[in-house]
């Protein structure tokens, strides 16, 4: 009896500690952000030419936790970034921090706190961050989820990147639920005819 009693014990210290270092790594990331100096408005930011873009390496699969970022860069240095995160399984889009007048250090010390050994942050085109995004506030919303405050703030900074320029697939929900497959809206090549100007 005591050794079940150790063992439920154990377990339930490993639950703490791992939730208590989830949310260390949630005020990290906004002490990251929160702690860039500059007053740049992110409607301005809009207007600035587009910088790299992140997202997590599993993003592919169907219904992972991803990371997802997306930056602008003015000519003089300063940054503008939002960085998400989204479950694709269940609640769509659960976090969004969106800041302007950032460094370097800042998009770099955000990408390290998203990032692990075997899920890092990887450099791709803006267009599969927006769709990625979009398509988890779409998952997120069907099911009843309200998007998280400064997701607008966030979501204003893609400009007129649209995400159904991105041929790629986002898969939400689970193995044994998966989402219904979007309806083509203008047939097989809508992408292609979209990027042509047709």
């Amino acid at each position: 009896m005591t050794k079940k009693r150790e063992h439920r014990a154990a377990k339930k210290k490993e639950r703490q500690r791992k939730k208590r270092d989830k949310a260390r790594a949630t005020r990290g990331s906004r002490q990251v952000l929160g702690a860039a100096t500059g007053s740049a408005d992110m409607d301005e930011a809009i207007l600035w030419p587009l910088g790299e873009c992140y997202i997590s390496s599993n993003w592919h699969e169907r219904g992972p936790l991803v990371h997802a970022g997306f930056t602008r860069v003015h000519t003089d240095g300063r940054k503008a970034a939002a960085f998400f995160e989204v479950d694709l399984a269940d609640k769509g889009v659960l976090d969004c921090v969106a800041k302007a007048g950032l460094q370097e250090a800042n998009i770099q010390g955000e990408l390290v706190r998203r990032s692990s050994d075997d899920n890092p942050m990887l450099v791709i085109e803006p267009e599969l961050v927006v769709k990625l995004v979009e398509a988890g506030a779409a998952w997120g919303k069907s099911r009843g989820n309200a998007l998280p405050p400064a997701y607008d703030k966030g979501h204003r900074l893609f400009g007129s990147v649209r995400g159904g320029d991105s041929p790629h697939e986002i898969l939400c929900g689970t193995e044994e639920a998966p989402a219904p497959a979007p309806e083509a809206a203008d047939g097989m090549f809508a992408s292609f005819k979209r990027r042509l100007g047709f």
